[in-house]
């Protein structure tokens, strides 16, 4: 039996003993599969498990696309052509190793697509680490949805200009919520940022394009994004963990957290 094969079987059919614990032993030992497609499984059990795995290809590869883009913005035209050109050998491999499937990818949303794009991942992420501090791993739309209590439902997208990230948040429940546009920095591996919203609120941050205070940072962890906001004065400079946000994928929503814990 192949070792591809193997992946596949054991992705598909994890039992819930040690679900909390998914590793795919195809997938390298740089990272696993995700909380949520680990959380996905739980709640499908022995039912189809192809909507997981569909959601888990999408998330991996919209991180692939954007770190894809970014190296190759940071290079030479001939460096482009020979990147390109590589990139183009492993889709035609991947496909042909994991199955051509009627989609817009052209590759099946299988076990195997997954831990080959994963891999990829790996690997442009590392010729990226070359240049230094990582925009990369920041650039792009992110988010974050609970149907928990009254629902929170959050969404950051971030644009690399110059040394800076510039982009637009928003952090919401049922009940209300507000938008903007944000202004950061990298310091010691930590994105500062300046938030400032599009409607006014008592107490919120200042009505855009006046920022506010330097009182939040974001952190690459484990493949997501975490928020840490302030917590007291800011001149305490003291922070706390607030949401951690998922990669959207390009074409699919974020997955609703399952949890309902207090610590996202």
């Amino acid at each position: 039996m192949s070792r591809i094969l193997i992946g596949c079987l054991l992705l598909l059919f994890v039992g819930s003993a040690v679900a909390e614990q998914v590793r795919n032993p195809y997938l390298p030992t740089q990272g696993g599969v995700t909380e949520g497609y680990t959380a996905c499984l739980l709640a499908a059990g022995n039912g189809d498990h192809n909507v997981c795995l569909a959601s888990e290809f999408d998330h991996h590869q919209a991180t692939l696309d954007i770190e894809y883009s970014v190296l190759f913005s940071k290079l030479d035209p001939a460096a482009q052509k020979a990147l390109d050109a590589e990139q183009k050998r492993w889709v035609a491999d991947r496909a042909k190793s994991c199955g051509v499937a009627d989609t817009p990818e052209g590759v099946a949303k299988n076990a195997c697509a997954v831990s080959r794009t994963l891999q990829r991942a790996h690997v442009i992420d590392g010729r990226l680490n070359a240049f230094g501090p990582g925009d990369a791993s920041v650039v792009g739309k992110w988010g974050y949805r609970s149907r928990c209590d009254m629902g929170h439902f959050v969404e950051f997208a971030a644009t690399q200009q110059g040394t800076d990230v510039k982009g637009t948040w928003s952090d919401g429940t049922d009940t209300g919520g507000n938008d903007g546009e944000f202004s950061g920095a990298w310091r010691s591996g930590r994105l500062y940022v300046r938030f400032c919203a599009n409607a006014a609120e008592r107490g919120g941050y200042p009505v855009c394009p006046a920022y506010g205070n330097e009182d939040a940072y974001f952190v690459p962890e484990a493949g997501k994004l975490v928020w840490y906001r302030s917590s007291g004065p800011a001149s305490d400079h003291v922070f706390e963990k607030y949401v951690s946000l998922n990669r959207k994928p390009q074409n699919g929503e974020i997955p609703f957290d399952m949890h309902c814990s207090s610590s996202n």
